[in-house]
């Protein structure tokens, strides 16, 4: 989830880390398959379109099927956008 007047730029990336991805106006699903000991990094550039500071809301990851066993949470920051 984005703060507020943050646009995700849509760019058509070769980055096929993932199986699927959902973008929304302010927010983004993406969907992978995990297996024990792998990890997975995924970037998404932003604009932001006003200056100021802004809450950048936590990252979750999540089991399809079993979230009350495999969950992770990075947790939110503050960030200032200055021109």
């Amino acid at each position: 989830l984005f703060p507020a007047g943050w646009e995700i730029v849509r760019e058509n990336a070769d980055d096929k880390n993932f199986d699927y991805r959902d973008v929304r106006d302010d927010r983004i699903y993406t969907y992978f398959d995990l297996k024990g000991g792998e990890s997975r990094s995924f970037k998404v550039k932003l604009n932001a379109a006003y200056c100021g500071e802004f809450v950048m809301s936590p990252v979750t990851c999540e089991s399809l099927y079993h979230r009350d066993r495999f969950y992770a949470r990075k947790g939110g920051q503050k960030v200032q956008v200055v021109r």
